[in-house]
């Protein structure tokens, strides 16, 4: 029989909860008794833990080609107020599709969003000059592992 910690909130801790140095509570419980305790309903059963992991993958997938979109419109838009326009379209379009439940849509669309993004990007993007590929990035390198840096030099001894 092997045994589990268990997290409990304060002030309900059960009669055996054993103390690690850093004073938290972790009563020591058995898979039985951990499994006694959760009714039926808060159970997970292995396919509902996959929908909702494909379900949150599916939520990345859908921020990061909307982060990068959002980005590459202030490379299109010259001026702060055409942004804000061409922000504001571009999460009507990202809202619109917002409410769709099937996966496999969900998965298609996605795949359709990433190829217009790819079809309409930018082809100068603006790039921060110190950030890799701007155009001070580099531009004073470090000095190579041999040679040595002296902070001392055009002292004169006056011993």
């Amino acid at each position: 029989m092997s045994l589990l910690a268990v997290a409990f909130p304060i002030g309900k801790w059960p009669k055996n909860a054993s103390f690690c140095s850093k004073k938290i509570a972790l009563p020591l419980l058995t898979e039985a008794a951990i499994t006694e305790k959760v009714p039926e309903r808060e159970k997970m059963s292995v396919s509902t833990t996959a929908y909702l992991a494909r379900r949150a993958a599916q939520k990345e997938r859908v921020q990061i080609p909307y982060r990068r979109a959002l980005r590459d419109t202030l490379n299109w838009a010259v001026h702060r107020h055409l942004f804000y326009q061409d922000a504001s379209n571009l999460r009507e379009k990202f809202d619109a599709k917002k409410h769709v439940e099937d996966q496999d849509a969900i998965d298609r669309m996605i795949a359709e969003g990433e190829a217009q993004y790819n079809k309409w990007r930018h082809p100068d993007p603006y790039i921060v000059p110190w950030a890799p590929g701007g155009s001070k990035f580099t531009r004073n390198p470090t000095p190579p592992s041999g040679i040595e840096i002296v902070y001392d030099y055009g002292r004169e001894d006056n011993d």
